[in-house]
């Protein structure tokens, strides 16, 4: 019973290491680690109508 105790700490601490703070852009939906980007990004959307690509580079991914 320990060593199942011990494995579920460490995969709990491993998981724990992997979740950050994600930032959405709410009108297209693309992630970014900074908050800054994130309001970077939904100001040039709201404004254009489009994505700036200099910006969406920096993001991780598209929530979906």
């Amino acid at each position: 019973m320990e060593a199942n105790t011990s494995i579920w700490r460490e995969y709990r601490y491993k998981l724990s290491k992997m979740v950050k703070e994600v930032y959405i852009c709410e009108v297209c939906n693309f992630a970014y680690n900074n908050k800054k980007l994130a309001e970077k990004c939904q100001d040039w959307c709201n404004k254009h109508k489009s994505c700036n690509l200099e910006i969406t580079k920096s993001s991780i991914g598209e929530l979906k």
